[in-house]
């Protein structure tokens, strides 16, 4: 798996220990125990402990139980007794909302943290090019018609910045597109822990 849906993983199984301590579905202190786990893996440690190929069977139960078995491991070590994969960790949960829910939290962190500010500082570099470039004149297929159309002496050449208010246009649409699919990818399926969005702390 991407190191991105790995910690989205985690976070899960974060929030769901939160959950379920509260809940008095498992020791608060067994609780406890796999949030520190959750924790460690979120802040990019034991990933090479994650060998499960991102093609798997539907439900991603592979991997689901890949990362219970990982903290239950890690829990167990700082607990000083058996954290159970699927009893403890796995608690309330089902791999038919898990692993949805780590690919909805992955992608709406990858739209928020890369791609939407990657595309905003592009169009603000277009802009600034598009001003530097406005008395580079070049040579383009079709480049007489296209200056006439832009009120430019037919013949005079384009100049290099004249196409780039068109590309910081079209830039400013795809962030402002974008917008509103991040509340639907961050949404969550709404399985028994009913109180995993205050817990996830996304």
């Amino acid at each position: 798996l991407e190191p991105a849906q790995i910690i989205a993983l985690a976070r899960i199984k974060r929030a769901a220990a939160i959950v379920n301590g509260e809940m008095g579905i498992i020791d608060p202190a067994v609780a406890q125990a796999i949030v520190g786990a959750a924790d460690e893996i979120i802040a990019g440690s034991h990933h090479d402990h994650f060998p499960v190929d991102t093609y798997q069977t539907g439900s991603g139960t592979s991997s689901n139980m890949n990362m219970n078995e990982v903290l239950g491991l890690l829990a167990t070590k700082s607990h000083g007794a058996t954290v159970h994969p699927n009893d403890h960790v796995n608690a309330s949960q089902s791999s038919n909302d898990v692993f949805p829910t780590s690919v909805h939290i992955a992608v709406t962190g990858a739209l928020l943290r890369d791609l939407i500010p990657s595309l905003e500082h592009l169009a603000t570099a277009l802009e600034a090019k598009a001003a530097l470039w406005k008395t580079a004149v070049k040579a383009g297929r079709r480049h007489r018609e296209y200056t006439s159309l832009r009120g430019q002496t037919p013949g005079a050449g384009l100049n290099l910045g004249c196409g780039q208010p068109e590309g910081v246009a079209q830039l400013v649409q795809n962030v402002r597109a974008l917008a509103p699919p991040v509340p639907v990818q961050g949404q969550v399926k709404p399985g028994p822990l009913v109180q995993f969005h205050q817990a996830a702390g996304l």
